[in-house]
């Protein structure tokens, strides 16, 4: 598709739609990276809970939005002692609450059919944005270093994306090394 630049020259840009003020803006796809063992989940989980109930996160505002968690790293003790931790961290909100804008998916993709699997979970749920916790095992990367491997997820997460009705910001967590 041909991109007029005449058009892109002379429009104002427009301000993004903030999930997270000044870090997250939707329709995006983020990559977040680090060693192994460095607090990714955590963070993320714990972003997702501020989202899911309109609170600021480290200080950025927040839009509430519905939230999809696919946790395909962590173990299930790990997982809810993390969950539970950052509740309560928050003040031990009404888990009613939180039920109705979070929802985590554990070790439900993993295969050659997570696109189509993911799709229809977040065509259900209809998150605003969806993390993927981690690359490697949630989107069924062979070589992480092969072209075609990137090209092959990125194709499958914009679908993901485009089936999902909402335009949502995928936040895709990933080990450095």
């Amino acid at each position: 598709m041909k991109l007029d630049l005449s058009t892109i020259f002379t429009t104002q840009e427009q301000e993004p739609r903030w999930i997270v003020e000044g870090i997250v803006p939707a329709g995006t796809i983020v990559l977040v990276a680090g060693d192994a063992g460095i607090g990714k989940s955590v963070m993320n989980l714990a972003e997702g809970l501020h989202i899911a109930l309109g609170r600021p996160f480290l200080g950025h505002p927040t839009r509430q939005a519905r939230v999809l968690y696919f946790d395909e790293e962590n173990s299930r003790p790990d997982v809810s002692a993390y969950l539970q931790q950052i509740w309560i961290g928050m003040g031990q909100p009404d888990p009613k609450e939180i039920e109705e804008w979070f929802r985590v998916e554990h070790f439900s993709l993993g295969t050659e059919r997570w696109k189509t699997w993911m799709a229809t979970i977040a065509q259900e749920f209809k998150p605003e944005i969806i993390y993927i916790d981690t690359a490697t095992s949630a989107l069924a990367i062979a070589d992480e270093n092969a072209n075609a491997e990137a090209q092959r997820v990125i194709q499958g997460i914009r679908y993901v994306m485009r089936e999902c009705g909402t335009n949502p910001a995928v936040k895709i967590l990933k080990h450095a090394k």
